[in-house]
């Protein structure tokens, strides 16, 4: 008597595999969520320091008596440091192979740049000097970054304010172009959400400025 095997057996066990970074390498998850630390860091005290350094100067007077709205001389403050900060960014994506489409990230890279340049302009508003803006910044972008972007947990974890901390902050929605290009192999059809998000949030920071900064009355 011959024992014939069941052509559909299989071994009875089960092999853990991760569908993200499948060889568990720390650089992959850690590294995309530097850049959006680091991107925040560099613009928005950048772009804090456009409108404050003027007005320690005296220099702001040449706004005051010139015929440019409000949203016109942010915007003049603003898109230099968006070039700059860009190029500046160009160089830190070379520390992990990206599995998703690179003009994803680029258009995912503006958008965040438009938004917390915005939002850099936005602080210059309320401070009169370096020191106190540069304090403003540093708290502004830190600690919603760190804490509530999704760099140490994912946004969906969190519960209660630091949950809608995380959303309603630009860098959690970065996070997940960052990561969703890095390790999940997303294109720009998977991410037009966080496109949307980010591009509101630089609108709003930019009129909430202009409604703010009003030229001095003669």
């Amino acid at each position: 008597n011959q024992v014939v095997e069941h052509p559909f057996s299989l071994p009875n066990f089960i092999e853990q595999r991760f569908m993200y970074n499948p060889e568990f390498k720390t650089v992959y998850a850690i590294v995309p969520g530097m850049i959006m630390l680091s991107l925040i860091l560099m613009t928005i005290m950048l772009t804090a320091l456009g409108i404050v350094r003027e007005k320690e100067k005296g220099s702001i007077i040449n706004f005051y008596c010139s015929s440019a709205k409000p949203l016109q001389y942010l915007l003049g403050k603003q898109l230099p440091y968006v070039v700059l900060t860009f190029f500046s960014a160009l160089l830190l994506f070379f520390a992990v192979p990206y599995q998703g489409s690179l003009i994803a990230l680029l258009v995912g890279v503006i958008f965040y740049l438009l938004a917390i340049s915005a939002l850099g302009l936005l602080l210059s508003v309320f401070a009169n000097t370096q020191i106190v803006v540069l304090f403003l910044a540093s708290i502004v972008a830190l600690i919603p970054t760190a804490n509530f972007s999704g760099l140490i947990y994912p946004v969906s974890t969190l519960t209660g304010i630091g949950y809608w901390i995380g959303i309603l902050f630009p860098a959690s929605w970065f996070q997940r172009i960052s990561l969703g290009v890095f390790n999940k192999g997303l294109g720009i059809n998977d991410l037009w959400l966080p496109y949307l998000m980010l591009l509101a949030f630089a609108i709003v920071y930019i009129l909430l400025a202009s409604m703010l900064l009003k030229k001095q009355e003669t």
